[in-house]
């Protein structure tokens, strides 16, 4: 099984927002994970964006959100 370069930029939605640099990519990603949780941020994507996803804490929901593509979408 061959893997990926981390050079390369892998075909989706997510990595066109990436900065150019791989330490603020990392921070990006950071503060992206962080604002999931906090609820007043989470809120007010709610009405921005209209989407009602809940990130579940549930380690067999998440896989499940994983595997049918609700958290990818999410997150796009």
């Amino acid at each position: 099984m061959k893997r990926k370069k981390l050079g390369r930029q892998a075909p989706d939605l997510i990595t066109k927002y990436f900065p150019d640099d791989l330490i603020m990519t990392l921070a990006w990603v950071a503060c992206l994970h962080w604002s999931i949780g906090e609820p007043e941020i989470l809120a007010e994507f709610r009405v921005d964006t209209g989407c009602d996803f809940t990130p579940r804490l549930m380690s067999i929901d998440r896989v499940i959100d994983e595997a049918t593509g609700r958290e990818r979408a999410f997150v796009e």
